[in-house]
């Protein structure tokens, strides 16, 4: 049988993610789970990747990644809010972050994102069933 070594730690976060994503979809449990305990230890969390990486965790359900990625999203809070990549969470999870006590950021830039994440993920045949 062939095999091959890869040092993930080598690999860009999305690198990864994508390895992930494969692993699981062409059913490669032993590389899923070599995947999913690297980013279980993963503790190099940046504003850059830490809207892809809670993402991650929350659909492979990594709950030690997750809890480490929303504790530092919760200290990058008012960050958060300005980055680019804010607008690619997850609706649950913006949810849970925006609605948590430990989002300290004032309340309108809380209302400016949330506004800027509806407008980006949100249709207008959606909005349209509901009477503001």
């Amino acid at each position: 049988m062939y095999g091959i070594t890869i040092q993930i730690s080598a690999l860009t976060i999305e690198e990864i993610a994508e390895m992930l994503d494969l692993a699981t979809k062409f059913n490669l449990p032993k590389l899923r789970e070599h995947i999913a305990g690297y980013l279980s230890n993963y503790t190099d969390v940046t504003l850059d990747c830490a809207v892809l990486l809670i993402n991650i965790a929350r659909q492979y359900q990594l709950g030690p990644l997750t809890e480490r990625v929303k504790s530092f999203l919760y200290d990058e809070s008012k960050n958060l809010l300005v980055h680019e990549s804010f607008v690619q969470i997850q609706d649950k999870i913006v949810i849970e972050l925006l609605e948590s006590d430990h989002f300290y950021t004032k309340e309108i830039d809380i209302l400016h994102a949330a506004l800027k994440w509806i407008d980006a993920n949100v249709s207008e045949s959606f909005l349209s069933k509901f009477k503001f």
